[in-house]
């Protein structure tokens, strides 16, 4: 999906939130925040986490007159669960992107935090999540994860 859109669908999004709205929407790997930008146009509240500090800067920079996004610097598996608190029974919408990009980004300690993210969504009814490149998930192991249709 991000390749084509870079992020996730907004149509797509909006008709998920249309039909069941949600109580955030909540993103790993802000980047320039772009996302999180128009994602407050139609959530009441945005959460989203990035590790590397300059993508951190730039995107807080660019969603500066967007009240209802919150950005948060730091490692994304250890942020959801501190967002997730305010969210007990309330489910967001998740878009998942987190992952290492090169030299101008962080996680060369953990190249791609997916499983450790979903590790910490782990048992919460009512959530979607919606994984960016989920199709070369299923290439890499060479198997099907979940009900992943790609």
């Amino acid at each position: 999906m991000g390749i084509v859109y870079g992020g996730p669908p907004r149509e797509f999004v909006q008709e998920l939130h249309a039909v069941s709205p949600f109580a955030a929407f909540v993103e790993t790997g802000t980047l320039n925040g772009f996302t999180a930008h128009w994602a407050s146009e139609i959530f009441p509240e945005v959460h989203t986490v990035e590790k590397f500090r300059k993508n951190f800067e730039n995107s807080k920079a660019f969603v500066k007159d967007r009240p209802n996004v919150i950005c948060h610097l730091g490692d994304s598996a250890e942020i959801l669960p501190k967002i997730l608190t305010a969210y007990e029974g309330k489910p967001p919408l998740f878009w998942l992107d987190a992952h290492f990009c090169g030299a101008d980004s962080a996680g060369t300690d953990h190249q791609c935090p997916l499983l450790r993210e979903l590790d910490s969504l782990r048992g919460r009814p009512g959530d979607v999540i919606l994984i960016d490149d989920a199709r070369l998930f299923l290439i890499v192991t060479g198997k099907q994860i979940g009900r992943a249709h790609v």
